[in-house]
């Protein structure tokens, strides 16, 4: 019962949080945040979000940021925005990613060794979707 509680609260916790991928070690993380925010969410308030590089900047390599909206509801804009940035020159190589707790990335290692076994015994069109924010397996039509 304690478990289960503790995991609600840690994604309750997490769940405004989000992490931006492939930004070069060298580049001023709240400055990247920023021009990704403003494109994704225009009418945004920079002022209300709180941004983080994760781990020291090399510069000969990528870094990861942690960006933290004032809400569930940007943040949930800011994701649905990541096939937009894909298609921005600037932008391409940067993606999103929501903070999942140790049983959520646990619970996605294992659908995904279960989908390599389905593929492995002639499973076709199978692929990893969310489902009221649960990943499940599904089957493409």
């Amino acid at each position: 019962m304690f478990d289960i509680k503790s995991e609600i609260n840690e994604i309750k916790r997490r769940e405004n949080n989000v992490l931006i991928f492939g930004v070069s070690g060298d580049a001023d993380a709240k400055s990247i945040v920023t021009d990704i925010v403003r494109e994704l969410i225009p009418n945004y308030d920079i002022n209300n979000l709180m941004v983080s590089r994760l781990g020291k900047p090399i510069q000969s390599k990528q870094g990861s940021i942690k960006a933290v909206p004032s809400s569930y509801n940007d943040a949930m804009k800011m994701f649905k925005g990541n096939r937009i940035l894909n298609t921005i020159k600037q932008f391409e190589n940067i993606y999103l990613r929501s903070l999942s707790t140790i049983k959520q990335r646990e619970y996605y290692t294992a659908l995904k060794k279960r989908i390599d076994e389905r593929y492995k015994n002639g499973g076709t069109n199978l692929f990893i979707g969310y489902r009221g924010g649960v990943p499940m397996i599904l089957r493409k039509k």
